[in-house]
């Protein structure tokens, strides 16, 4: 994973997790690893609603802020994405699918 500013890029997808192993019921929301969110140079926003997320293991983290503005390169592609800063085990990059 390479970061550029607000830019995320990557060759290979062995950081990045394309499978909703976390869970928010009712909303869609992507996650990045607390230390890669600190190299995008994007200060997070504090939301006035807490989050509870349910990782895979069944424990919730809470979270209020949100790194708004990213760009996520995938294959020469841009997506524009937010992320919520969070605890993650082995990924840099969770990106939440219904």
């Amino acid at each position: 994973m390479i970061t550029n500013n607000n830019k995320i890029e990557g060759k290979k997808l062995s950081g990045l997790m394309l499978s909703p192993q976390l869970k928010i019921v009712g909303a869609d929301k992507s996650f990045v690893s607390i230390s890669l969110a600190s190299m995008l140079n994007i200060p997070p926003i504090i939301l006035d609603t807490t989050y509870d997320i349910e990782m895979a293991d069944g424990n919730l983290i809470g979270t209020n802020t949100v790194s708004q503005g990213c760009t996520l390169i995938l294959l020469n592609q841009p997506f524009k994405i937010d992320l919520m800063p969070i605890k993650l085990g082995s990924f840099d990059i969770v990106i939440s699918m219904d």
